[in-house]
């Protein structure tokens, strides 16, 4: 990716001379660098560039989109009706069993169960997108007879039926003749709704499966052009690759990254127009749907899952989507209330009516920021997508585990940046809330999919929260057997402002866990510290060590040096508690070791097994 010049150098000399000035008085010297999780290089400075040519969406305004997700088809009629009666310009049906429906999901048996569930909605007034569950062809059927029962011209529907045959075969894995029989019953159903009359989307390239198995963005833009190419190939089999610009429709995941999301959205647009370009197919609008990430949700401190679902509608909008849906914040909870998807409808109808993101059809065009990064993704996405291809295409892809193999490796970097807390998830991770009050939701007995994710080959599905959600559990637990919260004894070394920011840090990693803390400020002699160790009840005692304990080693790093800190370790030890340290060891960790240390947290360590460790060990009697 070549670097975009600045028309005034001059006006770029002055900014980087005072830049200059500035990090100068900084320990590293050099301005912070950035990548993206795809290591695209993010700079401090952009110049104006000359905006890309875009393809853009069709000429109807973004729709909000709502979901129709609950089991009971009168209970959702009256959810849905809310909904559009409170701003929402569609409504996704997600059935029972479609991984979408997080274990919930409509019981439709029959088209008279859905026309309970759509009682009073005009749907020739909205619009439709269903998310049938594995071999769900006839939830679409259902559909089909609805339309035809309240004599509505299929034509004149506007539904996306969300066929994803290669998105099913990814999510529940499985031997690849699994791929070929969903393809063929998908292959007859839509030769079906063709014949009904039906003009919109049949089949869907969706990147939910990947973004939720941890896929980057350059992924989960390669994931959805292999997916949009195979069906491309399946319509060129039949004979149809003329009709390909209304056959298909593609769903991508946005995120808090509000810059990446934005930059996502338009390279898809620029990367299937390449598409379309080198198969022949006619150009048309692609039909782009957006959804807030499933794996941004956290159980813990749900109210800022309404930013996260903020900025990511946000980012979805301004990147040109055709229609949105925001999850609503308690979804991580169980199956979110009228008045948890009320806020999610109007987080949107907010940014799309006061804050008018949609009013300019590219409005991030000419950014350098963004047209670099846009570029960026295209070029790793296309790159990703070429390799796809030498491997025989997606479904080849996946059935050897390929792909599988890629994502697992993008996945194990993003759990370890959560788990070190280098990513940090507010409310979780870093400033949580012990005393949180947790909000109501319509039911949290989620039913059990319809296929297990854990066959051979099946891409996992896990946010981004709950390694550290289930530490917590663990704490509520506790918290039920004995009326208190496990407490962690704090003690600081000295008075030094080091010891108390060690001591900050690990009181946040604690809490991240569940854990109360006792600290000793700073303590006059051994048996201060033992006393008031002893007096706290707690479960382990964590020492937390000044700059003057510490000695400069030859690789950058900060070693303990021992004396003060061994001698408060081996007193502690001695009376049967357990002792961590807040620090890295280095060469001292030998010496701390013998002491009685049993274990060290520090900044970049992976907290998460730091903390599985504290939890697991049995506590001394």
């Amino acid at each position: 990716m070549t670097a975009l010049a600045f028309s005034d150098a001059a006006g770029e000399a002055a900014w980087r001379a005072a830049v200059a000035r500035i990090i100068a008085k900084s320990p590293s010297g050099a301005l912070p660098a950035f990548q993206t999780d795809d290591a695209i290089p993010i700079a401090p400075l952009y110049p104006k560039a000359d905006p890309a040519p875009q393809p853009w969406r069709a000429g109807n305004a973004c729709r909000i989109i709502a979901r129709l997700d609950h089991p009971d088809p009168f209970a959702a009629k009256a959810l849905a009706t809310a909904d559009l009666e409170g701003g929402a310009g569609g409504l996704t049906i997600s059935f029972e069993g479609a991984a979408a429906a997080r274990g919930f999901g409509l019981h439709a048996q029959s088209a008279e169960d859905l026309n309970q569930a759509l009682g009073g909605v005009r749907l020739d007034l909205i619009s439709i997108r269903l998310e049938p569950a594995p071999g769900g062809v006839g939830a679409a059927l259902q559909f089909a007879d609805l339309i035809e029962r309240r004599s509505h011209d299929p034509a004149s529907i506007d539904v996306d039926f969300g066929f994803d045959p290669i998105g099913v075969f990814a999510a529940r894995g499985g031997p690849p003749t699994n791929w070929k029989n969903e393809e063929a019953a998908v292959a007859n159903a839509c030769a079906t709704l063709r014949e009904h009359g039906f003009a919109s989307p049949l089949m869907r390239a969706d990147a939910r499966p990947y973004n939720e198995a941890g896929a980057t963005e350059a992924e989960e833009l390669a994931s959805v052009l292999a997916t949009g190419v195979a069906y491309l190939r399946a319509l060129a089999g039949a004979g149809q690759l003329a009709k390909a610009s209304t056959a298909l429709s593609f769903v991508l995941v946005t995120e808090a990254d509000v810059l990446t999301g934005i930059a996502k959205l338009r390279a898809l647009r620029q990367l299937w127009a390449l598409v379309e370009k080198s198969c022949g197919v006619p150009s048309a609008p692609l039909r782009l749907h957006a959804e807030t990430s499933w794996r941004m949700l956290t159980r813990r401190d749900v109210y800022g899952n309404l930013l996260r679902g903020a900025l990511g509608c946000a980012a979805a909008m301004i990147g040109g989507a055709d229609s949105v849906s925001v999850s609503p914040y308690t979804a991580a909870l169980g199956l979110p209330d009228e008045f948890a998807r009320r806020l999610a409808r109007n987080t949107g109808a907010i940014l799309l009516d006061e804050s008018y993101l949609t009013r300019v059809a590219d409005p991030t065009a000419g950014s350098g920021a963004i047209e670099a990064l846009t570029v960026g993704l295209c070029e790793k996405a296309w790159d990703l997508f070429q390799r796809i291809e030498t491997a025989g295409g997606f479904p080849k892809a996946l059935a050897s585990g390929f792909w599988q193999d890629t994502l697992a490796l993008s996945r194990a970097r993003r759990r370890q940046d959560f788990a070190s807390r280098a990513r940090a998830l507010t409310g979780v991770s870093i400033f949580p809330d012990l005393g949180e009050i947790v909000p109501p939701v319509l039911s949290s007995n989620r039913r059990p999919a319809a296929a297990s994710r854990s066959a051979r080959g099946a891409l996992p599905c896990q946010r981004d929260a709950e390694p550290f959600e289930r530490l917590r559990d663990k704490s509520d637990a506790w918290l039920a057997a004995h009326g208190a919260r496990p407490r962690i004894f704090l003690a600081r070394l000295d008075a030094n402002a080091e010891s108390g920011a060690r001591r900050d840090f690990a009181r946040g990693v604690f809490e991240a866990a569940g854990f109360e803390t006792a600290e000793l400020e700073i303590f006059a002699d051994l048996e201060t510290l033992t006393d008031a160790c002893l007096a706290s009840g707690a479960l382990a005692a964590c020492l937390c060590p000044s700059e003057a304990a510490y000695a400069a080693s030859g690789n950058g790093h900060e070693h303990v040096s021992g004396s003060r800190l061994e001698a408060a370790a081996r007193e502690l030890s001695a009376i049967g508690v357990r002792v961590v340290v807040a620090s890295w060891p280095g060469e001292f960790e030998g010496a701390l070791r013998r002491a009685g240390v049993e274990d060290f947290i520090f900044a970049g360590s992976n907290a998460v097994s730091f903390l599985r460790r504290i939890w697991n060990k049995k506590p001394r009697a």
